[in-house]
């Protein structure tokens, strides 16, 4: 996985509990033009941006359509009060899959009892 730019969070706003990278756009193999990177959301806190970017870190997830097509892959993470919570579980999904792609479900390497959509 190549190092993403990350955003910095406003100054003005109060910090999200967790982030989320896309790691993998099964719908589109161009590099150019794919969703490969995209990182939110806006006021993700910096140390849990740089956590996505550490080997280990983090959970794995994978978005999908009605119909059961994977769309994308990534990473979230979140602190450790925090996992587990609907906030966190549905974040990569109502952030960015449902309204950039329309995907309606979220699923959880190792974690079924997160998935949700």
């Amino acid at each position: 996985m190549t190092t993403v730019q990350h955003q910095n969070p406003r100054s003005d706003e109060e910090s999200a509990i967790y982030a989320w990278i896309i790691t993998h756009d099964h719908t589109d193999p161009n590099p150019a033009s794919n969703a490969e990177g995209i990182s939110g959301p806006v006021n993700a806190p910096g140390v849990l941006l740089e956590a996505l970017d550490t080997p280990g870190r983090g959970h794995r997830f994978r978005l999908y359509d009605d119909d059961g097509t994977l769309y994308y892959s990534g990473i979230a993470a979140c602190n450790a009060e925090d996992e587990g919570s609907e906030d966190v579980c549905y974040a990569p999904l109502g952030d960015f899959g449902c309204g950039y792609a329309g995907a309606t479900e979220v699923r959880w390497d190792g974690r079924p009892e997160w998935d949700c959509g």
